[in-house]
């Protein structure tokens, strides 16, 4: 090889060297992936929803996120989680809006829009080879995921709390069809009709189910002529939360005729709400122990 040769291969491999040098760039981290938008989803405190005739406002309130009214009614933490879930995700792909059309894109006029707090995301048509999203923040149109699509287009019952009661509740007097059971000043529970074989901790247990309950999923509904009332006081509330008992296509189910929603639940979870049962004693073997209806909880 000749000393031009040689040279051509030293400049050669010099160029190669600066290339892999660029390429690891050692010491510097790779630039981190661009989020969807750069709101802080703990900063925001209101979120509202539009589609068809359908406008859905959340506010961010000191006992959690509430979906207004009328009436106002606990928003479900898991829905509200997901919505804010969609500021940090990370686009498929991202285009200036003059280099999409808009029209077959969706966006015009979109599908839904989702406002958080003074920031807007449009919802447009599903792109039809990676069924990913088309979305629009200003003048900047990105493909998602399409698990927020359907979000989007929800209606009022969807985002209710799956709750009965309200987080943290404390039950002061519980009025089933066939039995009632008030707390006294004691500390005691005072149980009508007076039952039989009951264990001490039957009503706690009983108690406890109903603070603690979720349904599977909520519905819209209305009031029921032939509805069996379930009337809860709380403390701290000056009005009682009144559910309905009822019986639609075969599956019982709670309604709360104010609020016009349904709970569905379980039937074994619904039957445990509804049965006041002497479970220490059976757990424990013993069906001797706690028979009077003044029980401590």
């Amino acid at each position: 090889m000749g000393s031009r040769g040689w040279l051509n291969l030293l400049l050669g491999l010099g160029v190669l060297g600066l290339a892999l040098l660029a390429w690891q760039r050692p010491g510097l981290e790779p630039p981190a992936a661009e989020h969807l938008t750069r709101l802080d989803a703990g900063q925001v405190r209101q979120i509202l929803i539009e589609h068809d005739e359908v406008r859905l406002r959340f506010e961010k309130q000191a006992q959690g996120w509430v979906l207004l009214g009328p009436p106002d009614i606990p928003a479900d933490p898991l829905q509200i989680g997901s919505l804010l879930g969609l500021l940090s995700v990370v686009p498929e792909r991202s285009y200036p809006a003059n280099a999409v059309q808009l029209d077959q894109a969706g966006l015009d006029p979109p599908k839904s829009r989702l406002h958080f707090d003074g920031l807007e995301i449009a919802f447009g048509a599903t792109e039809p080879l990676g069924r990913l999203r088309y979305v629009r923040i200003g003048e900047r149109v990105a493909l998602v995921e399409d698990r927020y699509g359907p979000m989007v287009s929800g209606r009022r019952a969807q985002f209710a709390s799956r709750r009965l009661l309200p987080e943290g509740s404390r039950i002061r007097r519980l009025q089933l069809p066939d039995r009632s059971l008030r707390r006294g000043e004691d500390s005691h529970w005072q149980v009508e009709p007076e039952p039989t074989g009951l264990s001490a901790d039957a009503v706690a247990r009983l108690i406890d189910r109903w603070q603690q309950a979720r349904a599977i999923w909520v519905s819209a509904s209305k009031e029921a002529a032939d509805g069996k009332a379930i009337e809860i006081e709380l403390e701290g509330m000056a009005e009682p939360l009144r559910f309905q008992l009822v019986t639609q296509d075969g599956r019982q189910l709670l309604l709360r005729p104010e609020l016009g929603l349904a709970y569905h639940l379980g039937p074994a979870v619904l039957q445990s709400l509804l049965q006041l049962q002497a479970e220490g004693a059976q757990s424990s073997g013993d069906s001797s122990t706690g028979t009077s209806s003044d029980v401590s909880n």
